[in-house]
C-alpha cells in the first residue's frame, strides 16, 4: 500500500480549503505542531494542538472540509499524546479522527515522520485493520435494549451498560450563531469496568458538535454490560439530538 503523503500535507490542504478567517493562522500553527513532532518535541506540539482543538471545535461549520481539518489536527494531537504516555487521550482522539477519515486521508498518510507517537499510531492502525478483517471485537449493545449475542451453539442476552450519570454536551459558538440543529450518533467501546474507550462517529452533525457529543459520552460513568451476570466489553451506540430550543441541554435518549 502506498503511503507517500505526510499528515502535514493533508492538514495543510484541508485547512486552506476552509472559508473561515482563522484558516491561514490555523494552518501555520498546525504546520508548526507537525514540525515539533518531527523534531522530537511532542509536549510543545501537544500544547499547540490542544489549543487548536478548542478553537476549531468552537469555530468550524458544516461540511467535509471542516471534518477533514478537525480529523487531521486530532490525528497530530493523538501522536503527541501517544508519545508522551497519554494513551487514553491518544486513543480517544485517534478513533475520533479515523471515524471521519479511515480508508481515505489517514489510511494513506505516512506516520513514520512523527517519531514514537507516529509509530504507536501505526501499530493501532494496523491492529484495527486486522481486527476488521477477522471480524473480532466486543459484543454489541444498544443504548435502549439488550441484544442477543452469538455464544457457541446458542444465543445469550446481554444486559446493556447503564448510565450512572448524564453528562450533557454543550452547543458550540458557531452552531449557536447559525441556529444549527442536528443529530449525532456515536459508537463507543465500554469495557467491563464501565469505562468508555474508543469512540466512532456513525452520523455527523457539525464537527464541533460531534466532538462535544463524544467528549460528553467519554465523561459519562457507566455500570458495565452484563452477560449471565458477568461484566463484558461491548460496543455501545448513543444518539444525541442537538436542538436550538434547548441548546444548553441536548437530548440524550
Amino acid at each position: 500500500m502506498r503511503r507517500q503523503r505526510t499528515a502535514l500535507v493533508v492538514v495543510a490542504l484541508a485547512l486552506l480549503l476552509l472559508a473561515v478567517p482563522a484558516a491561514a493562522d490555523w494552518n501555520e500553527r498546525v504546520q508548526k505542531a507537525a514540525r515539533l513532532l518531527q523534531d522530537g518535541q511532542p509536549e510543545k506540539s501537544l500544547r499547540i494542538t490542544r489549543r487548536l482543538t478548542v478553537e476549531m471545535v468552537e469555530g468550524l461549520g458544516s461540511g467535509e472540509d471542516s471534518r477533514r481539518a478537525l480529523a487531521t489536527v486530532l490525528a497530530l494531537r493523538a501522536a503527541a499524546e501517544a508519545a508522551t504516555g497519554r494513551e487514553d487521550d491518544a486513543r480517544f482522539h485517534w478513533s475520533f479522527a479515523t471515524s471521519y477519515s479511515y480508508r481515505r486521508d489517514l489510511e494513506h498518510v505516512s506516520l513514520e515522520p512523527y517519531g514514537e507517537g507516529g509509530r504507536i499510531l501505526e501499530q493501532w492502525r494496523t491492529g484495527a485493520a486486522e481486527r476488521e478483517r477477522q471480524a473480532e471485537g466486543p459484543q454489541q449493545a444498544q443504548e435502549t435494549a439488550p441484544v442477543a449475542a452469538a455464544e457457541g451453539e446458542g444465543l445469550e442476552e446481554i444486559e446493556p451498560p447503564r448510565r450512572l450519570e448524564t453528562v450533557p454536551p454543550q452547543y458550540t459558538r458557531v452552531a449557536r450563531q447559525q441556529n444549527f440543529q442536528g443529530v449525532v450518533i456515536l459508537q463507543a467501546t465500554i469495557d467491563r469496568t464501565g469505562k468508555v474507550g474508543e469512540i466512532q462517529i456513525l452520523r455527523s452533525a457539525q464537527p464541533g458538535l460531534d466532538y462535544r457529543a463524544a467528549e460528553s459520552l467519554r465523561a459519562t460513568p457507566f455500570a458495565p454490560a452484563l452477560r449471565n451476570g458477568e461484566p463484558v466489553d461491548v460496543y455501545y451506540n448513543s444518539t444525541i439530538n442537538f436542538s436550538i430550543d434547548h441548546p444548553s441541554r441536548p437530548g440524550i435518549p
